[in-house]
Order: C-alpha cells, then sequence, then structure tokens
C-alpha cells in the first residue's frame, strides 16, 4: 500500500512541493480553504462585473534558471501567463 502525502495550502509553495513529491514518484493530495489553486498568486473573478483581477502577487520574476525552468513548464501548460502592459489586445483600449 504506497501512502498519500497531503499538502494543506494550493499557493505557490504547496503546488511546488506537490510537483516535486509527483516527480519523485509520491502520491498527493493537495488541500485549500478556497475554490480555486494558487493562493497569493491567484487571479479572482467577478464574473457578473466582468471583472477580473490579482489580488496578491501580480508577478514573478524568474532570476534563477530553475524557477524559470518551471515557470516555462507552466506557461507551456497554460498554467500562467507572461505579464502583459498595457490593455489587453482587442479591448480597443489605447497603449499605456
Amino acid at each position: 500500500m504506497s501512502t498519500r502525502i497531503g499538502i494543506i495550502g494550493a499557493g505557490i509553495a504547496g503546488i511546488a512541493s506537490a510537483r516535486a513529491l509527483v516527480a519523485a514518484g509520491r502520491q498527493v493530495v493537495l488541500f485549500d480553504k478556497g475554490r480555486g489553486i494558487g493562493g497569493r498568486v491567484a487571479t479572482r473573478r467577478v464574473p457578473a462585473l466582468g471583472l477580473r483581477f490579482d489580488h496578491g502577487a501580480q508577478y514573478l520574476r524568474t532570476n534563477a534558471p530553475d524557477l524559470s525552468a518551471v515557470m516555462a513548464r507552466l506557461e507551456a501548460e497554460g498554467a500562467v501567463a507572461r505579464w502583459q502592459v498595457g490593455p489587453p489586445p482587442g479591448s480597443g483600449a489605447p497603449p499605456a
């Protein structure tokens, strides 16, 4: 019987820990009080108002090669996106 590891908190540290443990062949279960993952780097949505916003850290600097590699994988998976300066494409708003 394989032992499962529980991680409390699906923020950046919990997700990073879970990914490392899964890569090492362990079974992991993530628990979080919120409805989604991300913790302080999560995007919140208010569908009734058509709003999306980051309520914590809006960006990460990837100066370390290991973090750059992780972020590149997450970007390829669609889990993160590069910081966009200015209005969203197609919004009709003038550039900042």
